[in-house]
């Protein structure tokens, strides 16, 4: 599957807009706005990253781990719910010491 299907998808299925992905992605709305219509592919090293990072939105999404995004949510506090789903994202989990 493409990345602009990939990326539709997130979209349909966790309830998200493009302002959503560009918070999730950290890249600016017309560059993730062009993967979204056009089918821009990232490529690189934030082309590794941004595939690294739809791999954990569609495995969130597909485990309702905050997805879909709550429809009474309103449009002023989205931002801060995404960015919340994002530090989850980027926590490191610790292996615990088996001494």
């Amino acid at each position: 599957m493409s990345i602009q299907k990939r990326l539709q998808w997130c979209l349909k299925n966790g309830r998200m807009a493009v302002a959503d992905l560009k918070i999730w992605f950290n890249r600016p709305y017309p560059t993730v706005r062009n993967w979204v219509l056009i089918g821009a592919a990232p490529y690189g090293p934030r082309g590794e990253s941004m595939l690294a990072m739809l791999g954990k939105l569609e495995t969130a999404i597909k485990k309702k781990q905050g997805f879909p995004v709550p429809a009474d949510i309103s449009h002023f506090d989205r931002p801060a719910y995404i960015k919340k789903l994002t530090h989850a994202r980027d926590r490191v989990h610790k292996r615990r010491s088996t001494k």
